[in-house]
């Protein structure tokens, strides 16, 4: 299914899908036409019945069906039937496509594949009643009748499907128009939404330790995280989400009142929660290199504790997008997202994606760009960074690559410094993702610090004094070489907040 989905993706767009349905509609009429003449030819008021327009029947009644039409109806209904032959490759495009326009899952394939593989079989056994009549071939017929009546089910089953999907996403645009109109925001907003120098909470989220996929690796992250905690401690805020049964592993570690108890599915908090940390707007979790069964259940748990702990977001986004893919300086007004979002949102242009995002996030500026080959996730925090509102620092590329990425942020950026710096990755993988050590620039950036990841390598001191030479923030050094072979460390496993939102998590932890 997933590679069905691979082949579909490039046809998703508007173009495709309408002339899906035009061709659909117009195989409909072709199909009609012969047997409209045939009808007139003998004087009927109505369309002859035929064996496509029964829902069910045996199969002496469908050869009931065969007699009634006569010779020429015969005929008639070989000459539809040909017809017929294309019509279940268009309804099947009219079905998938606007599905996965919509970002849904392959899943919502299954049903428009079911329908026109069953169409077809009822074709083929209709062609050779057909053909044999006046002999007759119960089991033919038969196969015929049943598969007609699967083709009947899975049609209206997946046109259902397709309808809900299209009205909850009419809901949720209009929801958040109405949000925008109740609360609109001057361009002056949109300059010092940020800014405020306020502390910025920083979120983690521990693997569970009955977690089997991080069992090997378990207290290697539950050190990183500790050691994390305890060098924002007087910095910035952070706490530590982790179940019951983890909370005692940090025991000795870190302060209690850092931890708050909570039963998150995943360590990668940053992908799955709201992003830019005095906005937290939440977008659709469904990456691609994930099911869409695990994607739910992780962003279902995140989604828990939040309801159950009254924490609001401000508002969600049906756009399919990572968190890791929303690189944003630390004003908030400009982001930096891979095209990664294009192939997940492929109803989307490049021009589209850019307004909605900006429309959405109130931000003065987006630029998307060409995400790095072979990279699991797509995310451009795995690409570049922010060191301050108007400079970016970017490790050295090879072409055609390091061209693209430019020539697009200086498009979009047309007053920001882009600096170029070493790039000492070295490609390696851990369970299908590719690592993240020596990736420099996948930081935590806050008002006044940045938490910038090092690896126990070589290059960790030069990078640290490289870096920083290009802001006023103080730069702190966070040892993530026991994470970072996973495929993300410092920023990939945090979720910034500020505002209200922050000091409502604060409170979880009994902090005064």
């Amino acid at each position: 299914m997933e590679q069905l989905c691979h082949l579909l993706k490039p046809l998703v767009n508007a173009y495709v899908i309408l002339l899906s349905w035009f061709l659909a509609i117009l195989n409909l009429y072709l199909f009609d036409k012969p047997l409209r003449e045939y009808a007139t030819s003998v004087n009927l008021n109505t369309q002859p019945t035929v064996l496509d327009t029964i829902h069910y029947y045996t199969a002496e009644e469908g050869y009931q069906v065969l007699s009634n039409l006569g010779d020429h109806g015969r005929d008639a209904y070989r000459l539809a039937n040909y017809a017929d032959f294309t019509l279940p490759i268009f309804l099947f495009l009219s079905l998938s496509l606007p599905s996965l326009a919509l970002g849904k899952g392959c899943l919502h394939v299954m049903g428009p594949l079911l329908y026109m593989i069953s169409d077809y079989i009822e074709n083929i056994a209709e062609k050779y009643v057909l053909e044999i009549y006046p002999k007759r071939n119960d089991i033919v017929m038969t196969l015929a009748c049943y598969t007609g009546l699967v083709k009947i089910l899975t049609f209206l089953g997946s046109l259902f499907v397709l309808i809900k999907s299209i009205l909850i996403d009419l809901a949720i645009i209009l929801a958040m128009a109405s949000v925008d109109a109740t609360y609109p925001q001057s361009e002056e907003t949109i300059r010092s939404i940020h800014g405020s120098g306020e502390k910025t909470l920083i979120v983690l989220a521990a693997p569970s330790v009955n977690n089997s996929y991080y069992r090997a690796i378990f207290n290697q992250i539950i050190d990183y995280m500790a050691n994390f905690a305890n060098l924002v401690h007087g910095k910035d805020e952070i706490v530590i989400l982790a179940d019951a049964a983890t909370l005692p592993f940090f025991n000795g570690k870190v302060n209690e009142n850092v931890l708050i108890e909570a039963d998150i599915e995943d360590i990668w908090i940053r992908d799955f929660s709201p992003v830019i940390p005095s906005q937290q707007i939440k977008f659709r979790y469904l990456p691609s290199y994930l099911s869409e069964s695990v994607a739910n259940a992780i962003d279902k748990s995140f989604e828990k504790w939040l309801s159950e702990n009254n924490l609001n977001y401000k508002t969600k986004s049906s756009i399919i997008l990572d968190g890791g893919n929303v690189v944003d300086n630390p004003d908030g007004s400009r982001v930096i997202i891979t095209d990664r979002i294009l192939k997940d949102n492929p109803q989307l242009t490049k021009a589209e994606a850019k307004e909605q995002i900006k429309d959405l996030m109130n931000l003065r500026e987006v630029a998307i760009i060409p995400e790095v080959p072979d990279d699991t996730t797509g995310h451009s925090d795995g690409m570049l960074m922010w060191v301050n509102n108007d400079k970016i620092l970017l490790p050295q590329a090879s072409e055609p690559e390091r061209t693209q990425v430019i020539d697009e942020l200086e498009r979009s950026f047309p007053d920001v410094d882009i600096v170029e710096i070493p790039d000492y990755y070295k490609y390696a993988s851990w369970k299908g993702f590719t690592s993240a050590c020596n990736i420099f620039i996948n930081a935590v950036v806050t008002d006044h610090y940045i938490y910038m990841p090092t690896f126990d390598g070589p290059h960790d001191e030069s990078m640290f004094k490289l870096i920083q030479s290009h802001t006023t923030k103080t730069v702190v050094a966070v040892p993530a070489e026991k994470v970072c072979f996973m495929g993300g460390s410092v920023r990939c496993l945090s979720w910034q907040v500020k505002g209200e939102l922050k000091n409502q998590i604060l409170q979880l932890t009994g902090r005064d």
